[in-house]
């Protein structure tokens, strides 16, 4: 059942837009994440909503959220001209962009939204999101989201869009403009025309024909017997089919670090899991949002599952013995904002450590995110203060703590060459 929605139009104002080249999820995220997160975005197909409406699923399901007369006035001034607004269950998005391009969005929004819900409501974490609809912004042209960006203090060309905290608003570019998107599209299109054009040859060729000359793509020519023409046609089939796969794994692995991911800070700072303005380690920050760039949960399952991408990453740095020390994971914002190489194994890591710790130590998880919830925003918290409040909850960080949550993460399966890999 996908969810309910509403079509208004408005025309007023002005527009937004974003586009960049990297896959890798919010490269331009500020230090402190009190201004907000990147999001990106992207379109292929995704399953209806189905699953979160049947067996144990329907359990504590949240309810829809109100609209806003008001707030929606603003947000339609704020977006202008040639923007119409769509409501989904907990969701106002004010786009314009192509309508098939809105449904995966409002899609992804409300699967991440549920299991986000589903993940707090399993682990006794508070989620106290405002009982209004969430604000999104989708544009379409890299001009207008580059304007929103820059209004929120956002380098636009960090990523496709951002959770930005401060106006608990997020924004997204249409990646179906990206340029490595735009890419592989090219590739498929030029491959079914080439694919055509050797089928119609082949085809028409009389029997008594030995040999066929064929043109390529890039003007150059080619005699060859009619069993290397065929020979030809299945090997240009081949190519076609890897760049359809290619494609589709681009594309879904842009849906789940971006969307999901940012749809996922979006949901925890509003929720008040994380405290907007206030000092949050960003290892759990980051840690938990990738727990919801997996697939669209389905009937009694659990709300996040292994996340195939990161556990790969990590153990890539574990086996080339590049893991980050512990103490500096839980203390040093900095690794996730440097563009350096360490910077995926610190999302790769934060990643595994907020997964071992919320399966295998989930009370004390739950109890050590609660605290966090309480810190004021503008507070200060030195790096010591950080390491000691996590201390108190699971214990020393010391060799055997490191064991056994690296055990644990080395033993989930992995499948190679899935999405993201």
């Amino acid at each position: 059942m996908r969810p309910r929605y509403n079509v208004l139009d408005h025309r007023a104002g002005q527009a937004y837009d974003l586009d960049v080249a990297n896959s890798n999820p919010n490269r331009a995220r500020p230090a402190r994440l009190a201004l907000g997160s990147m999001l990106l975005l992207a379109t292929s197909t995704l399953p209806t909503l189905g699953a979160e409406t049947t067996d144990s699923n329907t359990r504590g399901k949240p309810p829809d959220f109100r609209s806003d007369p008001q707030r929606e006035a603003q947000l339609a001034k704020d977006v202008g001209e040639g923007f119409r607004l769509l409501r989904t269950s907990h969701f106002v998005i004010a786009y314009d962009v192509p309508k098939q391009t809105l449904e995966e969005l409002f899609s992804r929004l409300e699967g991440t939204f549920y299991k986000v819900h589903r993940f707090c409501q399993t682990r006794d974490i508070p989620l106290d999101v405002s009982t209004t609809k969430l604000e999104v912004i989708f544009c379409d042209r890299w001009s207008t989201y580059a304007n929103h960006a820059r209004q929120a203090g956002v380098d636009p060309k960090g990523a496709y869009g951002f959770y930005h905290a401060t106006s608990n608003r997020s924004i997204f570019y249409n990646i179906e403009h990206a340029p490595g998107v735009v890419e592989l599209r090219k590739r498929v299109t030029n491959s079914k025309n080439h694919l055509a054009y050797l089928e119609d040859l082949l085809g028409s060729l009389r029997p008594d024909t030995d040999r066929v000359r064929l043109k390529y793509p890039d003007g150059q020519t080619a005699t060859l017997t009619v069993d290397e023409g065929y020979e030809e046609l299945d090997l240009n089939r081949a190519r076609l089919r890897d760049t359809e796969v290619q494609l589709d794994r681009h594309v879904e692995q842009l849906n789940r670090t971006v969307i999901q991911h940012e749809v996922a800070h979006h949901v925890l700072f509003a929720g008040g899991v994380h405290v907007r303005g206030a000092v949050n380690p960003t290892w759990l920050v980051e840690g938990l949002a990738m727990q919801f760039e997996t697939p669209p949960a389905r009937p009694r399952q659990s709300p996040t599952t292994v996340n195939n991408a990161r556990l790969g990453e990590f153990r890539d740095a574990h086996d080339q013995k590049r893991l980050i020390p512990l103490e500096r994971l839980l203390s040093d914002n900095l690794l996730f904002v440097k563009n350096t190489p360490d910077r995926a194994i610190s999302y790769a890591q934060a990643w595994a450590l907020v997964y071992y710790l919320s399966r295998k130590r989930s009370d004390h998880f739950a109890a050590y995110v609660r605290a966090l919830s309480a810190r004021r925003p503008g507070e200060s918290i030195a790096a010591e203060k950080e390491r000691q409040e996590f201390c108190s909850f699971f214990g020393s960080i010391d060799r055997k703590f490191v064991s056994r949550w690296e055990k644990h993460i080395l033993a989930l399966p992995y499948r190679k060459g899935e999405t993201g890999r």
